[in-house]
This record gives C-alpha cells, structure tokens and sequence, in this order.
C-alpha cells in the first residue's frame, strides 16, 4: 500500500526548498514530491493542508537506551583509549526513551559512548521505532567518540591516573592517531605494544576520512584539538561547543562541524557557563554546519526543537534552523544517502506538525512516519490536553 500526504508545506531541506506539494511514499522510500499527485484506490492518504512536513527529526548526540548509566555502562573507564568498544552492545533498544523519540518526532539518533574516555569507541545511528521490535541501524559505525578536557581528566586523574592534564589528553589523543598512520602506513602490520590490533583497526577508517571523530569539547580544548588535528586528514566535528565565540574563524577555516548543546541545562564551572546561540549565528554566518543536540538523557530529546527555535532568535534563518535538526545530523554522521531530508529515493523518515517548528512556540508533532509507517498520531484528546 502506498501512503500519500496531501497538501503540505514541505520543508525539504534540498534543492526543491520549501514548496506547496503532495509526498508519495511506497515500500518505506520517498517515490514523489509534487503538487497535485493522483491517488490511486488503495492509497492510504493522509489530508494534511495547513500541516508542515519536515524529514524525520534527529539528533546527533545521545547516550539513550544505556541499561545502566549510574555503574558506568556509558563509558569503559578501566583504560582511557578504548577506540574498539561498541556501544551497539550496551543499548536496550527496547527502552521506552525511543516510543519518546517518536512522539516528539525524532525518528533517528546517533547514540554514542559517554565522555570520561579521551577516545571512547563506535557510536551508531539507530532508527527510533527500534522500541517496536524493528531495530534498524542507520550506520553500525557512524562516528569515533572522543573527549578533551575536564570529563577524561576527572574520571581519571582523581584515581591517581593518567590523563590528569589537558596536556596529557592532547598527548594521549596524539599518539593514537600516530600509531593508526604508522599502521596503516606499514600494510597493518606494524603494531605498538600501546595497542591492541582491534584498537588500531578501529582507527583506519578514521584517517581515511569515511569515519568522522566527534570530539567533546568546549571553550580552549576546541583550539587544541584543532591544533593537533591539522597534522591528520580525519573529518570531525566538535560537540557541545561552549564558548564559541573567540574561535569561529578558526572553526570555519578548520571545515569541521559544530554539534551545539545542551542549552537549558545547569550553569557549572568554567566550560558550563557559557552557552550562547549568537555564536551559531556566528557559524552560521560563516558557512560552518551546525547540528542542535540535546545530550539525552541530560535534556529531553525534543529539546532539539526548542534549541532550534533559540538560534532562530539569535538570528539564523527559520529553514537554516530546521536544518540543524535534519539534514546535518545525518550528513556528519553518514547517513545523508537515507534520511535528512525530503528527496525520492530516501527513507521515508518523516513528521508532521500543525505549526512550523523553531517559529512557532506552539507546534505539535500530528504524525510521525518511519520508514513509510505511521508509528505515532496525535489523538485530538492529546492535543487538548496539551493546549490546557
């Protein structure tokens, strides 16, 4: 059975930009984006006039379906370079934060190792209708998860063990990178006692720059990591992104992306303290591609939306928001061939609201849409409670 929407404003996120248009959907795949598209009997049609239809939201941070954060499942922290750890194996793809996903209409998350690592392992991309028994991962190694500053230097340093210094994260990060190029340089044969061959292994991929690192940092540790990493050919992008402003220059020369958040969050020390959207205006401006992110389980997945609706304040364009929430997610983890926007021949991944999102404070998820499956509705009760 085909599914056809009728008559929504689609927020493409691709050359067609926003338009007027009928979607036809057959066999999980985008067929058609057009205005007036004929239905035929068996369609199942969806009449969403007034509507705005976007790609399946996403966001490219998160540490949900962890079975048991408070005992370290997040992070292997018996060594501070872990790059073969797969967080694949620590997931409950059954967990209830996904059902949340969807209701909020966030159809796919990058899920990823914690932060007390200074390399920490595989992240994944996952479709969120996995809580439905339909577990569908995007990229089984969508990005390698690293750490600088005060997170690896806490959660070893106060064991008495190294890394205690940003110096020694930088130094430690490094060599890694360098024992990867010598390996793969070598024919993979040439091994450090440092690491092991399955550590070395996940690294190839990266300096081949098919894998990209996500590295967390803010403030300072932003100028270091880019420092070090101008002697290697990786992608990457630099997550939280705190304290942008004395470095957007740097960044944009760097041609690394931004995934920025969580806003709304406590004000801690130093690197906590300094979260503002005119600096993704400032990236903006200047040509960076930035991703809104929540850290989930640290904000509430959706807080993707209202963080997009912030920038929007700050003064990026309303289109350029939603992208940040879409389109680059899925381009920085791997994943831009299948969904992060409105195109035949991709996922259909998508969601509809009664308000544009990031503009209106008062849109609401109608539908959410998963591979050509309708897997939530807002019922008209629902929506009733919600306005009350």
């Amino acid at each position: 059975m085909r599914l056809l929407i009728k008559g929504a404003v689609v927020y493409t996120m691709a050359e067609q930009g926003v338009v007027h248009a009928d979607v036809l959907v057959q066999d999980g795949k985008i067929i058609a984006v057009a205005p007036g598209i004929a239905p035929e009997q068996e369609d199942q049609i969806l009449h969403a006039e007034g509507m705005y239809l976007l790609p399946g939201l996403m966001d490219g941070h998160v540490h949900l379906g962890l079975m048991d954060m408070e005992s370290g499942e997040i992070s292997e922290t018996t060594a501070p370079v872990t790059p073969d750890m797969e967080i694949e194996y620590s997931v409950d793809f059954a967990s209830k934060d996904f059902t949340y996903c969807m209701k909020e209409g966030i159809t796919s998350v990058c899920i990823i190792p914690g932060s007390s690592n200074i390399i920490g392992g595989k992240g994944i991309v996952v479709k969120t209708n996995c809580a439905e028994g339909k577990k569908e991962i995007l990229n089984s190694y969508a990005c390698m998860k690293a750490a600088m500053g005060g997170n690896p230097q806490s959660a070893f340093g106060r064991r008495g063990k190294a890394p205690a210094t940003r110096m020694e994260i930088l130094r430690q990060f490094r060599a890694y990178l360098e024992a990867v190029r010598l390996f793969t340089e070598s024919g993979e044969r040439e091994i450090t006692s440092a690491y092991r061959r399955s550590e070395l292994l996940a690294g190839v991929p990266v300096l081949e720059g098919k894998v990209p690192i996500k590295i967390h940092c803010t403030r300072h540790d932003m100028a270091a990591v880019m420092q070090v990493l101008k002697d290697f050919p990786v992608k990457y992008t630099l997550d939280h992104a705190w304290g942008t402003a004395p470095y957007v220059d740097q960044i944009a020369e760097a041609g690394c992306g931004v995934m920025f958040g969580p806003a709304g969050c406590y004000r801690g020390l130093g690197e906590g303290r300094e979260i503002d959207f005119r600096d993704v205006r400032s990236l903006y401006e200047k040509g960076v591609e930035v991703a809104m992110i929540s850290d989930a389980p640290l904000l509430s997945p959706e807080s993707i939306i209202y963080e997009a609706g912030e920038a929007v304040s700050a003064g990026v364009p309303v289109e350029e928001a939603l992208k940040m929430i879409t389109l680059y997610p899925a381009r920085w983890t791997g994943c831009e061939e299948r969904i992060g926007s409105i195109e035949p021949g991709k996922d259909a991944d998508l969601v509809l609201f009664n308000g544009l999102p990031a503009r209106d404070v008062h849109a609401r998820v109608m539908y959410t849409i998963i591979s050509g499956n309708i897997v939530y509705k807002m019922m008209i009760e629902e929506e009733a409670k919600k306005i009350c």
